[in-house]
């Protein structure tokens, strides 16, 4: 089962779209409603597997998008109801979207996008694609290195749940510490290994200790 959360300003498409989740066997629908204040903090506690939002109309910046993902960097941002313009499309990219789909997606397409991401990293009508490739020509000294060690970029409970794992415990036991299912903190060690560029957890806990020599 894969956890989703919807978040959308319109209460009749939210209703519809959860209904037809609901009717999916490989997906949990864990909420749907409009952005309210503490959404990002919850979205952090239980690290669903996939958030589908439509972004408010003013947020030109896409900072709901950069909030959810630094919050919880596991979990897969389906963005819908967007514009067909490459620079729109390439600011959600950088705000931390892998799903991307237009206003004429139906319901039905989103439900089909959500089950995709369950199985692939990212989604985008295909002439978009394109934009991504001219990005990443124009900007050459991007590369895999580039998120690798970046300490900084944890977020609290990612420290937190580094402290426990420093000490040896297990998920189970850092479950049980931080009142979390084992499946999100299974989520944010994954969040952890890929900013610090560590491959086991024996090698993140010598990289956390050296940083604090």
């Amino acid at each position: 089962m894969h956890s989703t959360l919807v978040i959308a300003p319109n209460k009749f498409f939210i209703d519809s779209l959860a209904h037809l989740i609901g009717k999916q066997r490989e997906l949990q629908l864990l909420s749907a409603g409009e952005f309210l204040p503490g959404m990002v903090e919850r979205i952090s506690e239980c690290a669903p597997d996939i958030v589908v939002l439509i972004p408010a109309w003013h947020d030109t910046q896409f900072q709901v998008t950069r909030a959810i993902h630094e919050a919880s960097s596991s979990t897969k941002i389906l963005m819908i109801g967007m514009e067909d313009d490459p620079a729109i499309f390439l600011k959600a990219a950088r705000a931390g979207a892998v799903g991307y789909l237009l206003k004429e997606a139906s319901s039905e397409q989103i439900v089909t996008a959500i089950s995709h991401l369950t199985r692939e990293a990212f989604l985008c009508p295909e002439h978009l694609l394109r934009t991504l490739f001219d990005f990443a020509a124009r900007h050459p000294e991007l590369g895999p290195s580039t998120n690798a060690n970046n300490w900084h970029d944890l977020t609290h409970r990612e420290n937190q749940l580094l402290s426990l794992v420093s000490e040896g415990l297990t998920n189970k036991e850092i479950a049980g510490r931080l009142n979390l299912s084992e499946h999100t903190v299974k989520n944010h060690m994954h969040s952890i290994l890929r900013k610090t560029g560590a491959r086991t957890r024996v090698g993140l806990t010598h990289q956390h200790r050296s940083q604090h020599v």
